[in-house]
């Protein structure tokens, strides 16, 4: 087995987290919806991740010239339902962008609740392609990270110590960049 040693480059990077959160937006946005929500999860901890990637839906949103949805937050109990009742009625939303597929599976169950159809009146996109989000109803559409970045640079850590007996340079100052893969299902 060969593992990344101290010289190595970093392993890939997302843009501090945005680039889940631009997917999200870019995905929706390209679907034609023109007002994205995002949901913060309820536990602080994930609260810095959480940020970055609304940061990087917001952006896009803002590039691609569409209104600012302000976001909301899961309460603790989980029961997203009257949190999606008053979006709905004060700023009706076409599409929400979910921290990830948990919140977005609260957001789904809200909507079942309240009798809204998804994906017409919003649409649903988490994140981490969690294997219950195929199961949803409707199946979730969601963010998976590629395997490609980590897998070529593993190869190239493989083949440069290979080469050099064991121990060798990084090839690159620049780590690979993390790309997400579109999991399109019926959810958006």
């Amino acid at each position: 087995m060969v593992l990344p040693g101290p010289d190595d480059p970093p392993p890939p990077r997302d843009d501090e987290g945005r680039v889940v959160g631009a997917a999200q937006a870019t995905h929706l946005a390209w679907r034609g919806h023109v007002r994205i929500g995002y949901v913060h999860p309820a536990d602080p901890r994930l609260g810095p991740m959480s940020d970055r990637r609304h940061a990087g839906a917001d952006e896009t949103v803002r590039r691609l010239g569409l209104p600012m949805v302000p976001s909301r937050r899961m309460p603790d109990d989980g029961d997203f339902t009257p949190i999606l009742r008053s979006w709905l009625v004060q700023a009706p939303v076409t599409a929400i962008a979910a921290f990830n597929d948990d919140v977005a599976l609260a957001i789904l169950n809200a909507a079942w609740v309240l009798g809204v159809e998804v994906p017409s009146e919003p649409a649903v996109i988490g994140a981490d392609d969690i294997a219950a989000a195929r199961y949803a109803c409707p199946p979730l559409t969601t963010i998976r990270g590629s395997n490609k970045p980590f897998g070529a640079m593993l190869a190239g850590w493989v083949l440069q110590r290979l080469d050099a007996g064991g121990v060798a340079p990084p090839s690159s100052d620049e780590p690979p960049v993390w790309t997400p893969d579109i999991v399109a299902r019926a959810s958006a």
